[in-house]
């Protein structure tokens, strides 16, 4: 019964990044507050949609497959605040990564990914919502608010045997290539002003995190023979690509085919302090720097390869805007879909967007955006109102629609007042 309900628990809040959480990889000890979840697959989507929203736009690469040995999360409950470190470990992350194929167009998934970009954007140049709930929760923390704080004062966190592996057969035919990153290591934890390990309360107003990192290196393999391609569809299938990863982060080489490093192995340490004091003579973070000995190089072929791949990704974002249109078929087999594509991405883009039409278009959904977005403040933040809104906004740019949130909120203020 406790493991069914621990299984649905971590579903609710990490199934969206792995797909076998199960009563088979499942190992836990309540009393311990100990949790281990092992040979999880990780959802290439959802990888794709954390990078994507990180860095604010889609990339020329797809996940292709991964997979996470384990990850161990120990919080003490009966022993919080007693001394007793709360730790979360990572070990055995492997992903392999691809082109991204402009053959297919999922319609479905773009609009969900230009939606969650939308939604990245507007949030992060609209913060007055978040910035309002962060202060009430300083002036009146609650218990799970302090509990909170201290656990992310004083987690461990340990992160050990990571490769990252892009493998492109597309972007130059006939002369496929490998990159990647190894990590061997992270360790992050908290000290004191002496950069030794201590525990902080969840009041502590300065943070000292130490972090050190183990046997980094970046490789780019300029020219891969076929039968050196982790990304075989036999390896995938059977699972053997995860074990190719996993033995080259020691042996530096995937079959015959060794790594020409770009950045050769290195360790660092770098030393914290996070400021949480409203002081503006005083910095928010400050950061010591400490790097061994590290060699970064690159060969004529490595660079050329390097190049050519820049422009792939400079074309395939030029393309991404028009996939919609981009037929399937060859240009020899059917020209004239291609002449269609062509004549369609200009109007697209120079003619559509200009047309009376379309600014009749654009004027009205502002007009009914901004009404509705002034009622949706007035109903205190109604949720149909806010799934409404959402809907309009699939179809605007970001700043027609922070444009018609600040008319919206000028409009509300005045009344309020009024009032």
């Amino acid at each position: 019964m406790i493991k069914d309900r621990l299984v649905n628990l971590i579903n609710e809040y990490v199934g969206g990044f792995v797909e076998n959480i199960n009563h088979d990889n499942l190992n836990y000890s309540v009393l311990e507050g100990k949790v281990e979840l092992t040979d999880l697959v990780l959802k290439p989507s959802a990888l794709e949609d954390a990078l994507t929203l990180q860095l604010g736009k889609e990339q020329a690469f797809e996940v292709k497959v991964g997979h996470l040995d384990y990850i161990r999360l120990s919080i003490p409950w009966g022993n919080l605040f007693g001394g007793t470190e709360v730790r979360l470990e990572l070990d055995g992350l492997y992903i392999l990564l691809s082109p991204v194929s402009m053959d297919t167009y999922n319609k479905e998934r773009v609009e969900e990914i230009e939606q969650k970009l939308k939604q990245a954007m507007l949030k992060a140049l609209d913060p007055s919502v978040i910035q309002k709930v962060s202060k009430e929760a300083e002036k009146h923390p609650g218990l799970f608010e302090k509990i909170g704080k201290y656990i992310l004062n004083n987690i461990q966190i340990k992160i050990s045997n990571v490769h990252v592996r892009y493998e492109d057969i597309v972007s130059n035919p006939g002369k496929p290539f490998a990159a990647g990153g190894i990590l061997g290591g992270l360790y992050v934890f908290t000290t004191n002003d002496r950069w030794e390990e201590v525990e902080l309360d969840s009041s502590a107003k300065i943070l000292h995190k130490l972090g050190r990192i183990s046997d980094f290196s970046l490789y780019w393999n300029s020219r891969v023979s076929s039968s050196d391609l982790v990304g075989d569809t036999g390896l995938v299938q059977s699972g053997g690509w995860k074990n190719l990863l996993k033995q080259s982060i020691r042996s530096k080489m995937i079959s015959a085919d060794k790594f020409s490093p770009v950045l050769t192995p290195f360790s660092a340490e770098a030393k914290v302090i996070l400021y949480n004091i409203d002081d503006y003579k005083m910095p928010k973070i400050y950061i010591k720097l400490s790097v061994q000995d590290a060699e970064a190089r690159m060969s004529r072929s490595q660079y050329v390869s390097a190049t050519q791949w820049l422009e792939f990704s400079k074309r395939l974002d030029v393309n991404r805007r028009y996939r919609k249109f981009r037929p399937t078929s060859s240009v020899k087999s059917s020209v004239k879909s291609w002449w269609r594509y062509a004549y369609e991405s200009v109007l697209e883009h120079n003619i559509r967007p200009y047309s009376w039409p379309r600014i009749v278009q654009y004027k009205q959904e502002y007009e009914k955006y901004w009404k509705l977005y002034k009622k949706y403040l007035e109903s205190d933040k109604d949720v149909n109102i806010k799934q409404r809104l959402e809907e309009w906004e699939k179809s605007m740019d970001v700043t027609n629609i922070l444009k018609a949130r600040a008319q919206a909120k000028v409009e509300f203020a005045e009344e309020t007042e009024e009032r």
